[in-house]
């Protein structure tokens, strides 16, 4: 059973960061480039362009930390159903946040952002040293998209642009900065030492 159980952890780990990210990803950026090409100096509207890209960079660092630092630290064999879901509904998530941001639909694009530190506290409770930070940081994100849903939106549409790269930014540093010291070590530590799933 846990032999089954495993393969299917595998399948869907392939599934998510071998087709799902790359595929959003590249629909991102190719609807970038469009609407970089098409769009004279008039119609272009300033901060919708500059937010969807930061979008797509974010998701860039969120699969480099999930995909990379993760997935060498957290075998597949010890990957909990609650680890495996957040890993398939975050590449929805950042595209979700494009499309709606794109199409206009602001507070469809705000919540989005402003889950994904949520997200990603789920998936690092486990890990100690990461929780405070990740609290703090869900906390901080819930706060500002709860406030730019409730302002006008010309307001939103600048202040979006501003808190997706902040957010981007502190997931970032976290991942450079943070991760690197304690938190990688307890993963590592946890590995060896922990008999239940992750």
């Amino acid at each position: 059973m846990n032999e089954k159980q495993n393969n299917w952890k595998k399948r869907l780990s392939s599934v998510i960061y071998g087709l799902l990210y790359p595929a959003f990803l590249g629909n991102m950026v190719y609807d970038l480039i469009l609407s970089k090409r098409s769009l004279s100096t008039d119609d272009f509207i300033f901060p919708d362009f500059y937010t969807c890209l930061i979008i797509a960079i974010f998701s860039v660092v969120d699969y480099m930390h999930l995909n990379g630092d993760m997935n060498d630290n957290v075998p597949v064999d010890r990957r909990s159903v609650a680890y495996i879901l957040v890993d398939a509904i975050m590449p929805f998530v950042f595209f979700c946040a494009f499309v709606s941001i794109k199409e206009e639909r602001y507070n469809v694009g705000v919540s989005s952002i402003a889950i994904i530190p949520l997200l990603l506290l789920l998936y690092k409770w486990r890990n100690k040293p990461s929780r405070k930070f990740f609290v703090f940081y869900s906390f901080g994100s819930l706060t500002i998209g709860a406030i730019l849903i409730l302002v006008e939106t010309s307001l939103a549409k600048q202040g979006l642009l501003l808190f997706v790269g902040v957010s981007m930014l502190i997931y970032f540093i976290y991942i450079a900065c943070i991760y690197p010291k304690k938190p990688l070590e307890f993963d590592k530590h946890f590995i060896k030492e922990e008999e239940k799933d992750y």
